[in-house]
């Protein structure tokens, strides 16, 4: 279970791919470096690493067909330089790819080679792509019989505030490595204020669970659990 900024005590859960792959890459850019005044005398990364980041978004957008296949790269990094009167040696850019479908995932590997390496020799520098560098999380697959069998467990436990018809979220779990084992269902409790619709979401500054709202999640892991176990008891 995750909570998230929903209705107070709301239980929401998605059949199949219900979050997103994730892993991190990192774009290492090596030029010459030069006194700002004289840009010329440089081979300038930070000017590369402007393009190759701009142009990285071209793959989402011309690449894959995110009608069926959405996907996400994000640069949440960017490091170059040490004074403002210095064109340095090097830049680099790190962020994380999001997406449900490995064949995807090693599209977009392709094409940000591709991207990196000849926007770097178009500039005179040089780069190079790493990826999966903190590792790497699966997509997290809620199993679909689990979903129709024990939705009614979760619907008890949320007063039937409950929803089955979310999109998939973009977000990643370690969750992931579990369902991959064995079947799992993971589901998202709202922890809003009651009578709140909008509040800022996970992973700002601004979120906050009203511990109220944990009644439900305590309550849905105590249904699932006794009607998965009446269901199986016999096994």
């Amino acid at each position: 279970m995750h909570v998230t900024n929903s209705y107070h005590g709301a239980v929401a859960v998605k059949s199949g791919p219900a979050m997103a792959s994730a892993e991190a890459f990192r774009i290492n850019i090596k030029g010459t470096q030069s006194h700002g005044s004289t840009p010329w005398a440089s081979n300038d990364p930070i000017m590369a690493a402007f393009d190759i980041g701009t142009s990285l978004q071209t793959i989402l957008s011309r690449r894959i067909d995110i009608r069926e296949n959405p996907a996400v790269i994000s640069v949440g990094i960017v490091k170059a330089g040490s004074r403002n009167n210095i064109i340095p040696e090097t830049a680099m850019l790190e962020g994380t790819i999001r997406t449900f479908d490995n064949d995807v995932l090693d599209l977009i590997h392709q094409e940000m080679t591709t991207i990196a390496t000849n926007i770097a020799e178009a500039h005179n520098v040089e780069a190079s792509v790493d990826f999966a560098i903190y590792g790497s999380y699966p997509v997290t697959v809620n199993d679909p019989d689990l979903v129709k069998n024990y939705s009614k467990s979760l619907i008890e436990a949320s007063d039937g505030m409950f929803s089955s018809d979310i999109l998939a979220s973009t977000g990643a779990e370690d969750f992931s490595f579990f369902a991959n084992e064995v079947p799992g269902l993971y589901f998202w409790l709202g922890v809003n204020a009651e009578n709140v619709t909008s509040a800022p979401g996970n992973h700002t500054p601004y979120f906050v669970v009203h511990d109220s709202a944990l009644d439900t999640g305590v309550k849905s892991f105590v249904n699932l659990v006794s009607d998965y176990s009446a269901d199986h008891s016999n096994n």
